[in-house]
């Protein structure tokens, strides 16, 4: 790679003594675009990824090597090291983006839980198999992200990244690991309470056929009820996904903050 970089820096307008540091950030914005939502979604060839990657980093380069560029030699061994850690900063960045779709994933589980329709599982354009309420929040999400400017986003907290994250070090990963678990639960928090309404639904079904049940032992409940929860749940959701997603981007973005890791 860094072979790779020392013979692309001069038609790029770049000194071949950069090419370890475009290297590095490389290394940083690969793990960032391969986590990316919409950007690194399993449907998207990683060729195409690869490229996105590339082209981000020779449009980046120039603005942020001002940051980092130590007056030090780069041997092989402080290259690997510097390499390395640009690109678990890269994943952290990613990860932060990528949370947002851990939501609506988690929250399509519980609803398809909660109607009746959790066995069906399928293909998405996430890294697999989910059912098909996750399958189409998840689709549904990244178009409305891409649509306002997620990658824009991604862009901004990239550079921004080198003033938060020293170039190749890993002195925050104590921090990291806080910011991860911090973040984790928020993630949970925010697709339970999207998915509220159809867990009470679930909750409302479950009381009904169960006092059925003891009313009418003989009555197959399970086959009259079956069919209405799933019925209930498909309305109840056409009926809100439109506020679901609204909430989710603004609560993403906003209360939960999950693609902003300043706070570190």
């Amino acid at each position: 790679m860094l072979e790779f970089f020392t013979i692309i820096a001069p038609f790029v307008s770049l000194a071949e003594a950069d090419a370890g540091y475009i290297a590095a950030v490389f290394a940083r914005i690969s793990g960032m675009v391969f986590l990316l939502p919409g950007i690194g979604e399993q449907t998207v060839s990683g060729r195409v990824r690869l490229a996105i990657a590339l082209s981000v980093t020779l449009i980046a380069y120039p603005i942020v090597r001002e940051s980092f560029i130590q007056p030090v030699e780069l041997t092989q061994v402080i290259l690997m090291q510097i390499t390395i850690a640009e690109a678990i900063t890269g994943l952290v960045i990613g990860l932060s983006f990528r949370m947002m779709v851990f939501v609506l994933q988690l929250a399509g589980s519980i609803i398809a839980q909660n109607a009746s329709i959790s066995q069906i599982f399928g293909q998405s354009v996430a890294n697999d198999t989910q059912t098909p309420i996750s399958a189409l929040f998840t689709l549904a999400g990244i178009t409305l992200s891409l649509a306002l400017g997620i990658h824009i986003e991604a862009m901004k907290l990239f550079i921004a990244s080198y003033e938060i994250f020293s170039f190749g070090e890993l002195t925050y990963l104590k921090e990291m690991a806080l910011w991860v678990a911090e973040k984790g639960g928020a993630v949970f928090a925010l697709a339970l309470s999207l998915s509220a309404p159809f867990v009470a639904l679930g909750l409302a079904y479950n009381l009904i056929i169960g006092a059925a049940n003891r009313a009418m032992p003989q009555l197959m409940v399970a086959f009259v009820g079956a069919p209405a929860i799933t019925g209930a749940g498909l309305i109840l959701m056409a009926l809100s996904v439109g506020i679901i997603l609204e909430t989710w981007y603004a609560a993403s973005h906003e209360r939960f903050n999950l693609f902003d890791i300043t706070g570190m």
